[in-house]
């Protein structure tokens, strides 16, 4: 699954996800897309602790159903934040992170990675300075109709090729 030399993916290798969520989906492996990629997970209920490595990719995360109180604890805190479908949360790139949640209805969710080298070549053909990723962060969980109905939109394309 890391074989990918546009992603940063390479901190999961050692993460073993079983105990926590069962993959359902890979975009990798049933499309063959390259430029991103997109999993759907179904969650376990209850989690004490899940240690979350750091990468610089851009990773975006929409529950499509459930009902959860997640905490996610960066930087020295711990942050709360109810998860119900429609709700987008994005994860800070290069920023390691421990969640743990109780959910009351099955969690289910759909994840995007887009790759970080992706993104610095986006804000340079648009000619940006840089990213304030904890100014996105805060806007994409406070409600964005766009990427949600984009990563619901890229969760439904089938056999599109590779975006």
């Amino acid at each position: 699954m890391f074989d990918a030399p546009d992603f940063d993916l390479e901190p999961y290798a050692a993460f073993d996800a079983n105990p926590y969520v069962e993959r359902t989906f890979s975009s990798w492996d049933r499309l063959g897309w390259r430029s991103l990629l997109l999993q759907r997970f179904h969650h376990t209920a209850r989690v004490e602790r899940m240690a979350l490595p750091a990468t610089e990719d851009l990773h975006l995360v929409l529950t499509v159903a459930g009902d959860a109180s997640m905490e996610t604890h960066t930087g020295g805190r711990w942050q709360r934040r109810h998860w119900m479908p429609g709700q987008v949360e994005m994860a800070l790139p290069g920023v390691a992170s421990v969640r743990r949640y109780r959910s009351v209805v099955p969690l289910r969710t759909l994840q995007v990675h887009i790759p970080h080298v992706t993104v610095a070549r986006t804000v340079e053909q648009l000619g940006g300075a840089g990213i304030d990723y904890e100014r996105m962060a805060a806007a994409v969980a406070s409600g964005d109709p766009l990427v949600e109905h984009t990563m619901r939109s890229l969760g439904a394309a089938g056999a599109a090729e590779d975006l």
